[in-house]
């Protein structure tokens, strides 16, 4: 017997002991079908019913500078005290934030504008530098709107609620001024300025 019919012989009893027909078993097929459905299952269930944390929105990327309201200036209420200005960046909806002026050595609240209401809040208790007369927003000179949307290029005054209020807002002191957006509760933009 030659070599090589010694290794043919060799050949087809080791692939006649192989079944090519045989595809994976039964019991694998269906602990792989069912591992796939439950991972589909629960992804979709953690969706529907919130637990995968939920989705949180961000807030719009847009450049705001802060400064000190121009002296002398006064608009149709009185003096204008802070100036924001758009200076770039995405527009922002005016009803989805809010401008918090706080005292930056002690972190009191002295005025907040909810821009979904248009109210400035100064009577918070924390610090108040307005006694009487109030605040009003001013955007492009206009009356503030619920609807505006603060573009690139846009200003807006904080100013005096009547031209005989009284302030504290001396000259030398010093505020944070931050515009947050409401949903995501992020911060915009945030700038401590000085009264001239």
């Amino acid at each position: 017997m030659s070599v090589r019919t010694h290794l043919h012989d060799r050949w087809t009893e080791l692939t006649s002991c192989i079944d090519t027909d045989r595809a994976v078993s039964n019991v694998v097929g269906v602990i792989v079908f069912i591992i796939i459905v439950v991972a589909a299952g629960g992804t979709i269930g953690a969706f529907v019913f919130g637990l995968g944390g939920g989705i949180t929105s961000s807030a719009p990327q847009a450049s705001l500078a802060v400064a000190d309201g121009p002296d002398g200036q006064t608009g149709d209420s009185g003096q204008s005290l802070i100036q924001i200005d758009h200076t770039g960046g995405a527009d922002l909806a005016m009803d989805e934030v809010i401008i918090e002026i706080r005292r930056p050595e002690s972190n009191a609240l002295v005025a907040q504008f909810s821009g979904q209401s248009g109210d400035i809040d100064t009577n918070t208790g924390e610090g108040s530098a307005f006694s009487s007369g109030g605040l009003s927003i001013v955007l492009n000179g206009q009356s503030y709107d619920t609807q505006a949307q603060f573009t690139s290029g846009d200003r807006m005054m904080i100013q005096e609620g009547s031209s005989d209020a009284s302030s504290t807002m001396a000259s030398g002191s010093q505020f944070r001024v931050t515009i947050k957006h409401i949903e995501s509760g992020e911060v915009i933009g945030e700038q401590t300025i000085t009264v001239q």
